[in-house]
């Protein structure tokens, strides 16, 4: 890309280029090779530096400890031991709740809207308010989400159980990503402290496959459609279909 503009783009754009670190004149055609040189070895270095420190964090997935740079609700950094989550009880007491309100049969949004009621502090909120760097471009700090206790419901750290390298960078230059196979990942059982236990994790999972939106009719509409909302939210209603026992029901 360097080569495209320094040597193709700027001479036709009428763009004189000097870098005074590197002694690169464009209006010097003598150092254009020293140039194009300096230009590969910044190439290789560059490569080799994302190389090593993919080869660092990779090491570091697989000896389980952890590296993003923020911990999973409910947890929170090890100041004593890099790498190493501990339970936030404050946090903790909330996905607790979540799960055991699932298994209580409550759904995503009743969850959501119970949380907002008793406005409890939605994760970025809480972790401003402990002083842990995060995001604060939000407007309500109750505005939890059916999507967000969905989030939480999935996450088979509550559990105990870490997974990492859930995503890969495939181009240091572009930092583009993408997600990875199963088999690529690290699974660690019993790497982080559970915040519930395995057959709790293991019900919610089956009661939320059991939870399906109704089969889109596209000649057949449901008639009810549009017409009936929520006399609690106002929000509509919609169409779901539940198996139970085996069987579909409305």
């Amino acid at each position: 890309l360097v080569e495209k503009y320094i040597h193709g783009l700027f001479p036709i754009w009428g763009i004189r280029f000097i870098s005074i670190v590197d002694n690169a004149d464009t209006a010097n055609k003598g150092n254009k090779k020293s140039r194009q040189i300096n230009g590969l070895v910044n190439e290789w270095y560059l490569e080799d530096m994302s190389e090593n420190i993919r080869s660092v964090l990779t090491n570091r997935r697989v000896n389980g400890f952890h590296i993003g740079a923020f911990a999973l609700y409910g947890y929170k950094k090890d100041p004593d031991q890099k790498g190493h989550l501990i339970i936030d009880e404050e946090a903790a007491a909330v996905v607790r709740r979540i799960f055991h309100s699932t298994l209580a049969g409550e759904g995503v949004a009743s969850i959501a809207k119970a949380l907002r009621a008793e406005k409890v502090p939605i994760p970025s909120e809480h972790w401003k308010r402990i002083g842990a760097p995060v995001r604060s471009d939000y407007t309500d700090p109750y505005a939890w989400s059916a999507t967000t206790i969905g989030y939480i419901l999935k996450r088979p750290e509550y559990m105990g159980r870490k997974v990492l390298g859930k995503t890969v960078c495939e181009n240091y230059k572009t930092k583009s990503n993408r997600k990875t196979a199963p088999e690529e990942q690290y699974h660690f059982e019993g790497a982080i402290p559970a915040i519930v236990d395995e057959e709790t994790w293991q019900t919610v999972q089956k009661i939320r496959e059991t939870k399906h939106r109704a089969p889109k009719r596209q000649s057949v509409p449901n008639r009810l459609t549009g017409l009936l909302y929520c006399a609690d939210c106002g929000a509509k209603l919609t169409h779901r279909h539940s198996l139970v026992q085996g069987k579909w029901i409305e």
